[in-house]
């Protein structure tokens, strides 16, 4: 089983990182592709950056991230870094082809309101144009400890 787990540091793609590593067990040899998309914000935009200085800090930012969730040994599992600059969803849709993934791992963030209408979600544009099944994971609602002590209208 070949799995690409799309990973940005958060707790939620931490939880697709624990998901995929369960989902392998049903597997005797598998595969997780951890893939980091680095996204150049538009403030670094006006700053001028070579290739280089650009993948350097990319595979900075990805390496911190890839070190949390790697150090774990997986059995029968092959682990796979990748790391690429652009667009999160498309490089995502890209990756899962150009590697021929069985499915796609990822956290749901659980954009609402008018900032999913605005920019919408990497998660929705993943499970709207990919041809592959798409597992998506979610953090369980906090609950507000004051709730749980007073009885709320």
């Amino acid at each position: 089983m070949k799995i690409l787990v799309c990973v940005d540091g958060s707790k939620d793609s931490q939880e697709a990182f624990m998901w995929s590593k369960r989902l392998s067990q049903c597997s005797t040899e598998n595969e997780i592709l951890l893939l980091y998309v680095f996204h150049m914000p538009s403030s670094m935009e006006v700053v001028p950056l070579s290739d280089s200085e650009l993948d350097s800090i990319a595979n900075n930012s990805a390496e911190s991230i890839f070190s949390e969730l790697s150090d774990q040994e997986i059995p029968n599992t092959k682990i796979t870094k990748i790391v690429k600059i652009g667009d999160p969803a498309q490089t995502i849709l890209d990756i899962a082809d150009d590697y021929n993934v069985d499915f796609i791992c990822m956290g749901s963030r659980g954009l609402s309101g008018i900032k999913k209408l605005l920019i919408g979600s990497v998660s929705d544009k993943v499970l709207t144009y990919s041809s592959r099944p798409v597992f998506l994971t979610k953090l369980p609602r906090k609950i507000n400890i004051l709730e749980e002590v007073v009885e709320l209208p």
